[in-house]
């Protein structure tokens, strides 16, 4: 399970800063299929870069499996993101396709359809 708590990202912009994302509280259930989207500048990315600790939140929590890693460093770090691993930014794709992916991966229609491009 992938529980975020209070998560938020600034960064710095001329003399002050620029809130990308405020505090975000956020579960993903061990199994569940989950997306995010919104417009450009929303800050999916920014999200996706939190979760798996390619960058480090403002402030908050980043919790797998119950242990908090957000301040996990060096090898520490690394053996967690074997099992964070799956995690999946699937870039430019139409919102059909990605329904098409989540209907595939949840195994509802398997066989049927191809995948729209």
């Amino acid at each position: 399970m992938i529980r975020l708590e209070r998560i938020s990202k600034s960064f710095a912009v001329g003399d002050g800063l620029t809130r990308a994302l405020p505090e975000i509280y956020l579960t993903i259930k061990q199994g569940e299929i989950f997306g995010i989207i919104g417009s450009s500048g929303a800050g999916k990315s920014t999200l996706m870069r939190l979760i798996n600790l390619l960058e480090r939140p403002t402030g908050g929590d980043v919790l797998f499996d119950g242990e908090r890693i957000t301040h996990f460093q060096g090898g520490q770090l690394r053996a967690e993101a074997e099992d964070i691993k799956s995690i999946k930014l699937i870039d430019n794709i139409a919102t059909h396709g990605f329904i098409a992916i989540c209907l595939f991966v949840s195994g509802c229609g398997h066989g049927r359809r191809p995948i729209p491009r």
